[in-house]
């Protein structure tokens, strides 16, 4: 299979978050494997947010790629920037802010644990 384009959404107030989430999906959900949920670069402007939230039945996994934001896992937060890799296991909760003065960018991986 070869994907020339992605599909591309925004999503408004991503998990109860601020602003706006651009979600670029690399494979429709017919193209997913059957334990790979979710794979997507998301870029959120400064002061925008994806709100936190838990993960039941799946782990998440985020690499920063550009800017700088506030990581938040399981109440604590950390600042991340490009090159961290943060994981969200099963149970647990996460959420991040675009903290810098360029928009944050990051790919997200879902699978099935």
């Amino acid at each position: 299979m070869v994907r020339k384009e992605l599909i591309k959404k925004d999503l408004v107030k991503c998990c109860d978050g601020n602003g706006v989430a651009h979600v670029s999906y690399w494979l429709s959900d017919e193209e997913n494997s059957p334990n790979m949920n979710m794979v997507a670069t998301l870029t959120i402007a400064p002061g925008d947010s994806v709100g936190d939230h838990t993960h039941t039945g799946e782990a998440e996994l985020y690499y920063i790629q550009k800017g700088e934001g506030e990581y938040h896992d399981n109440g604590k937060s950390y600042t991340v920037v490009p090159g961290d890799v943060v994981i969200c296991y099963d149970g647990d909760s996460h959420g991040i802010i675009s903290t810098g003065n360029e928009d944050l960018v990051f790919h997200a991986v879902i699978v099935a644990s």
